[in-house]
């Protein structure tokens, strides 16, 4: 039978330089919550029921538990801190009451974009969906997109840069940097459908 590599007696993080022994390693916890996580990412809203804060109290509970187990610069963290961004625009659209600071928003995209940036520098769809996501956050709660991580220079592993991008899309960006959909983009702006 093949020999097996006897594992290692203390393991060291190599993005915050933490270490442990090999029985201090979070596995289980590591394991549970990106279950969780995970879980509920495949299966989607049909989970919840009632209003869109119970999702996002659940994915603001899985980033804060894998903060607590495996630190802030984990994939876990970092995609349930995705999730949770994506959840608030739903609750900023439908619920009167927010219970997080835009402060926690700006804080939350701003840790992404850097993550993104710092562990898949070259997945362009992904980094254009976090940009994306907090181009929609930064239009309602405004702030200027550099309070929510992002250099409008930067082309974000791709050849365009999310300035040039953005104005594709329909976005103007004020001088203060904070974006605005263009009202010709707008649905229902009472411009008429021309057919036939």
């Amino acid at each position: 039978p093949p020999s097996q590599i006897p594992d290692a007696d203390t393991w060291s993080c190599s993005a915050c330089s933490a270490k442990c022994r090999k029985d201090e390693m979070p596995l289980q916890a590591e394991s549970s919550i990106s279950e969780a996580l995970c879980g509920a990412m495949s299966r989607g809203r049909q989970q919840f029921s009632g209003p869109v804060s119970k999702e996002v109290a659940f994915y603001w509970k899985i980033k804060r538990d894998a903060q607590h187990a495996v630190g802030s610069k984990h994939w876990i963290t970092a995609l349930a801190t995705f999730a949770w961004l994506q959840q608030c625009l739903v609750q900023l659209k439908c619920d009167p009451v927010i219970l997080h600071t835009e402060a926690q928003f700006q804080k939350g995209s701003r840790m992404f974009s850097k993550w993104l940036e710092e562990n898949a520098p070259d997945n362009v769809e992904q980094r254009l969906s976090a940009l994306f996501a907090s181009v929609r956050l930064e239009s309602d709660l405004g702030g200027g997109m550099a309070a929510f991580g992002y250099d409008l220079d930067d082309k974000l592993g791709g050849s365009v840069s999310c300035r040039e991008r953005l104005k594709e899309h329909g976005w103007d960006i004020t001088p203060e940097g904070s974006m605005k959909l263009r009202n010709d983009e707008q649905p229902g702006d009472g411009a008429e459908m021309v057919t036939g």
